[in-house]
């Protein structure tokens, strides 16, 4: 019975770790999203608005992971695996209803929430959800970051089929003309340029916490090396404060073979050969 829970815990947690990287799907939603954002930066939203250019939203976005993963690794130690995620998954919230406001009245600061913070956001994502693979299902580690890989791609199909069918349900073509490029100046298509963005959101946001509610903690590997190695000082200590006192490696519970453990050799030595006149093993380490 126990095993059968286990193995549905795993495959739970596997298939949540694939729902968690839903916000990666931006990448692939964007080409579609920005012809309606960069419509409704020149023609509806707030004057003096476009005080930086939207290509830095895809720029940042993608740069923002970097760091993102990097911070997972000191938010693991403080909040735990998945706690870290659920972190992650609040903050693209936040960020993608803010920038949904913001957009109204400037480039710049929906590219800072909706690149910066956002792409911080989702390297965190990135992370936990390949820690979670690696520790529910190492030895298929490289299939699974595949598949965790590749379901942002698929999602991404579906919402771009929804973003299109909301924001521009009769499938108008483009009709202003600025130099090379051309824009959308529909009314009714740019006044539903803020809610797609929400409407985007909250999709990212519902299938992230279904991926999170699913997700359990991978079960701790201990390390027998560490404990060893916690074994070796202790039996090198005691040594050491009893003066060349012989102490036994059974006391400590632990078939100790030094030969074994990654430890210098001039250790090795000084533990087994028994020389009178040796000097402290804290002078060795000095």
């Amino acid at each position: 019975m126990w095993k059968t829970s286990e193995k549905c815990v795993k495959y739970c947690s596997i298939f949540g770790a694939h729902l968690v990287m839903a916000p990666v799907s931006f990448l692939w939603i964007f080409g579609n999203l920005s012809a309606y954002m960069d419509s409704y930066f020149r023609f509806s939203c707030y004057p003096k608005c476009a005080d930086c250019d939207t290509q830095w939203l895809l720029a940042l976005y993608i740069a923002g992971g970097c760091p993102g993963g990097l911070l997972t690794k000191v938010l693991v130690k403080r909040l735990g695996l998945k706690w870290t995620g659920v972190f992650a998954m609040i903050i693209c919230c936040l960020s993608t209803l803010g920038s949904a406001w913001v957009l109204q009245y400037s480039v710049a600061w929906t590219v800072i929430l909706y690149s910066v913070f956002f792409g911080q956001a989702v390297g965190m994502n990135f992370s936990v959800s390949y820690q979670l693979v690696g520790g529910w299902a190492p030895e298929n580690f490289a299939l699974f970051t595949a598949t965790v890989t590749g379901f942002p791609t698929t999602l991404s199909i579906i919402q771009n089929q929804l973003i299109t069918a909301y924001v521009n349900p009769d499938n108008l073509k483009a009709d202003a003309y600025v130099g090379h490029r051309t824009y959308f100046s529909q009314p009714e298509i740019l006044h539903r340029v803020p809610m797609t963005v929400i409407m985007y959101g909250a999709m990212t946001f519902v299938i992230q916490m279904i991926g999170y509610i699913l997700i359990t903690n991978p079960p701790h590997i201990s390390s027998s090396d560490s404990r060893h190695s916690e074994a070796l000082l202790e039996v090198l200590n005691d040594a050491d404060s009893n003066d060349g006192d012989e102490t036994e490696e059974e006391d400590l519970g632990l078939d100790l073979d030094l030969d074994q453990l990654a430890v210098p050799r001039i250790l090795r030595d000084y533990h087994t050969d028994d020389e009178p006149g040796r000097p402290p093993f804290s002078t060795i380490i000095m």
